[in-house]
């Protein structure tokens, strides 16, 4: 929290993602002698359990930043324009990215561009393409160099998931908000562990070795602690109280808290 208003940050899913759910319930067991069937008291139900395996694909957010303006990544509640400034501002990031921001400009003073360009044109089945490198010259290195900056902020914002706050350790890791399609709507989440692997066969960045593919993996548990009332999807706070089925029973068709707005929406 930063002057009362909550920081939000985003990781956006390029590729689609494999999201495994599960849920325990625990029961305590009676045998009553003689009864050929047991009978189970219900004493509550751990919270679901999200493993989530996603690539990051250095060409395809490249081609994305270099193509943007044709770009159909924009929801019903979200207009291109809210995205492309969530994707391309470096809202939030550190004093050092704001003065210096192409991070991928430092290293060895040999420039690798046009070689890098080249090379991977050339393996592409024999025909030349700039698509994956946002174009050639300066405009495409500065595509690829503001594209390996901001993957490796994303990188860094999956690393931080498992970190509290070192200046006031009563802040806790960070809520991570779980959306994807209908089925996975603003599930708040923290995350229990996290593993981020090297495709190697598909290659390195030249200058910076950034992978050109990272494979993700976060395995989150659901975290519904909200005020302790009611569960509310139109309430920013309410939304995320523990629900039942009493929900579905009553004809709103989701345990899920959904972004408050779009609650009021369907309210």
């Amino acid at each position: 929290m930063s002057n009362g208003e909550t920081q939000i940050r985003y990781l956006p899913f390029f590729q689609n993602p494999e999201i495994e759910e599960s849920k325990r319930v625990n029961i305590v067991k009676y045998q009553p002698m003689g009864r050929t069937t047991t009978l189970a008291t219900y004493t509550g139900a751990e919270s679901r359990m999200y493993n989530i395996n996603f690539k990051i694909t250095l060409p395809n957010v490249i081609d994305f930043q270099a193509n943007w303006k044709q770009s159909t990544f924009a929801t019903k509640f979200l207009t291109k324009e809210e995205v492309i400034k969530l994707f391309l501002v470096p809202t939030g990031l550190h004093s050092s990215y704001k003065q210096n921001p192409y991070w991928a400009r430092k290293g060895n003073a040999q420039d690798f561009d046009d070689d890098f360009d080249i090379t991977q044109q050339e393996s592409n089945a024999g025909k030349p393409s700039t698509q994956d490198f946002g174009g050639t010259g300066a405009e495409g290195r500065t595509v690829r160099e503001k594209t390996i900056d901001i993957i490796m902020y994303w990188i860094n914002m999956i690393r931080s998931s498992a970190l509290n706050n070192s200046k006031d350790t009563t802040f806790g890791p960070p809520i991570i908000r779980v959306n994807h399609g209908i089925l996975h709507q603003d599930v708040p989440c923290i995350c229990l562990d996290y593993k981020i692997n090297v495709d190697d066969g598909a290659g390195h960045d030249l200058r910076t070795l950034l992978p050109r593919v990272i494979q993700v993996t976060m395995n989150l548990m659901e975290y519904r602690a909200g005020n302790y009332k009611s569960y509310d999807i139109t309430s920013k706070t309410d939304r995320d109280n523990v629900v039942g089925w009493e929900s579905i029973i009553g004809g709103s068709n989701t345990i899920d808290p959904i972004r408050y707005d779009i609650g009021k929406i369907m309210r």
